[in-house]
């Protein structure tokens, strides 16, 4: 035992006294073994230098750039997928209009540009349901679950072992005895809580599972921040869900700690199913280490969907990704959305603009025969009352032009949201709650009230 302690000592001493030598090294390592922005070079750098050795371990942990490892490859596919963007790039720099629903115009960068980058086919042919509700989304999803055929494909960042996977897991036992091929990709940190033996014990049901990232030892976490977030799930290619609703009771409402659960999920039918199948293909081949791409009747039986059709790409951003493709198509979104904001605020200033022009084209002549009148200082009180007479008609003239029509009439029912009732009187010679008196006119504009109309009202 004091052998064992000694070398222990005698590891730990040669270790301090060459500190400047390993830490030298972890530099090294951090600077050409990958490639990374140059700032973030440097804060790696300082953290070494500051706290030693152990700033190398939050690098294991915090700072590895997965990207470049090329995790995901489609090798086997890329001709084909390749060939099929490459014909809709070039329908969509010929501004083909027929290629783009009428929704879609005016967005054919973003569409351009989730091609390039991401390989994201614009399909035409989809119907989606839209879940905000856990308890409604999985009902429809172990309906779909009990109806597959051919294969069950299921991607979760959190599953836990409660209320609501226990009756998933039974459906699957069950679909995998009738000979339906089930496969379950989970990632190491969201289903940490879910024993391994568990996980063997499905397997043993027929039940495939992969564990994305998995932990040294079962616990320690080396890619904290290279997660897998991804809940999809592709069943015979006729039918696929993606959202933001994991597996555990809290998303059904059965958690009193987060009460309502809100969150969103997609349930697609038609051509992006095969954008999703690609997707889990992609990333279970990796956790798996097995390559479903040699399998092509998994990518066969994809329908169009059958209701009103929905323009779709399919876009994803994870640890494989370079860039971050969700989070331009919310800038560029945001962008997009101020710049119709803008646009609607100069269209309401000019509409509201023409409206008043509008409107003071119609009153100047009025003005116009008002100022002559004036001018008229020999006139006699009867012409001037012909003259104002003659005015009346023509402001009444205007109000028509204009859509304004008065209200307010002796002998009509009382209205209050169009009458504003000034006086009452009993007068046993009219009805019951009708105008007596008209003081002063209402007007309307179409279904708008203008001006209440000021009356007086009967018995």
């Amino acid at each position: 035992m004091s052998e064992a302690f000694e070398i222990v000592k005698t590891g730990i001493d040669f270790f301090c006294s060459h500190l400047v030598f390993f830490n030298m090294l972890f530099a090294i390592v951090i600077v050409f073994f990958q490639r990374r922005d140059p700032k973030s070079v440097w804060a790696w750098l300082l953290l070494l230098y500051f706290i030693p050795v152990l700033g190398f371990v939050f690098y294991l942990l915090l700072g590895q750039d997965m990207h470049k490892r090329k995790m995901f490859r489609i090798k086997e596919m890329e001709d084909h997928i390749s060939k099929d963007i490459r014909q809709q790039e070039y329908r969509l720099r010929s501004r083909d209009v027929q290629e783009l629903d009428e929704n879609i115009r005016g967005y054919e960068d973003l569409v351009m540009y989730n091609l390039e980058a991401g390989e994201a086919m614009l399909t035409k042919d989809n119907d989606v349901d839209i879940f905000i509700d856990g308890n409604e989304k999985f009902r429809a999803l172990m309906e779909d679950l009990r109806n597959a055929e051919h294969f069950i494909h299921i991607q979760y960042y959190i599953i836990k072992n409660d209320v609501l996977f226990n009756q998933i897991k039974d459906i699957l036992i069950e679909k995998a005895a009738q000979g339906v091929e089930v496969r379950v990709l989970f990632d190491a940190m969201g289903c940490r809580s879910v024993r391994h033996s568990y996980w063997k014990w499905l397997n043993e049901k027929g039940v495939q599972t992969a564990e994305f990232f998995p932990a040294i030892l079962r616990r320690l976490q080396l890619r904290i921040n290279y997660r897998n977030h991804r809940k999809i799930v592709v069943i015979d290619n006729k039918v696929a869900y993606v959202g933001g609703f994991n597996v555990g009771k809290e998303y059904i409402d059965l958690d009193e700690k987060f009460g309502h659960w809100r969150d969103t999920h997609l349930r697609i039918c038609g051509s992006a199913v095969l954008g999703l199948q690609v997707r889990f293909i992609l990333d279970w081949n990796y956790a798996a280490d097995e390559n479903l791409f040699l399998r092509p009747e998994l990518f066969r039986g994809i329908e169009a969907g059958t209701r009103d059709f929905c323009d779709m790409q399919i876009i994803s951003s994870g640890p494989d990704k370079t860039t971050q493709q969700i989070h331009d198509n919310y800038l560029r979104l945001a962008a997009e959305y101020d710049n119709f904001r803008k646009r609607t605020a100069n269209e309401k200033s000019a509409i509201y603009n023409n409206a008043v022009s509008d409107t003071v084209k119609e009153l100047l002549p009025i003005a116009d025969n008002i100022e002559r009148a004036l001018g008229q200082e020999n006139a006699s009180a009867e012409d001037m009352k012909k003259g104002v007479e003659m005015i009346e008609h023509q402001i009444q003239a205007c109000f028509e032009k204009l859509g304004l029509t008065e209200m307010g009439k002796v002998g009509e029912a009382f209205d209050p949201n169009l009458h504003n009732a000034v006086a009452h009187i009993e007068d046993g010679s009219l009805g019951e709650n009708v105008i007596a008196a008209v003081y002063q006119k209402g007007y309307k504009l179409g279904d708008r009230v203008v001006r209440h109309a000021m009356v007086q009202v009967a018995n």
